[in-house]
This record gives structure tokens, sequence and C-alpha cells, in this order.
């Protein structure tokens, strides 16, 4: 499984119902591993009357390990389902 999946899977794991989608920008970046940059779009009903930054703090921490390994760039976006 490559960190795009694994990534994907750790999301709707840890948020069921939700939709998630996760491209891969590495390679558009000189030198950068696979995984590296990631864009991560996620709609879920949970976010209801959750600001933008507390909707992009649930992902963050959800994706705490992978933060602090491969990937150094996330791109987010989120929205209420």
């Amino acid at each position: 499984m490559n960190i795009a999946e694994k990534v994907k899977q750790k999301i709707e794991n840890a948020l069921p119902g939700s939709d998630v989608s996760v491209h891969d920008e590495s390679a558009g970046h000189a030198d950068h591993e696979p995984g590296a940059h990631l864009e991560v779009s996620v709609t879920y009903a949970g976010f209801e009357g959750k600001p933008l930054l507390a909707q992009h703090r649930m992902i963050t921490e959800i994706l705490r390990d992978e933060l602090q390994g491969i990937v150094h760039a996330l791109r987010l976006h989120t929205k209420v389902k």
C-alpha cells in the first residue's frame, strides 16, 4: 500500500462515512519521495458547525505520524457532507 492509499484509509477509518480523496503531488517537485506532497479532500458530516481551522486540525491530528515522517506538505480541502 502506498502512502496516498494509507492516508485515505486512515482518514476513512477515523471519520466513518467520510468521502476522502488523496492525490500525490510529489512528482511535480524535484528530488521528493512519493508521498512527500499530498493533496487531501475530505467531505464529512461531522464537520458541521466546526470552523475550517478545526476541520483541518481534525485531519492533521489523524495524520500526525505521517506528518512527522514522509509527508512534509499537505494541501487540505474540507467540506461538510
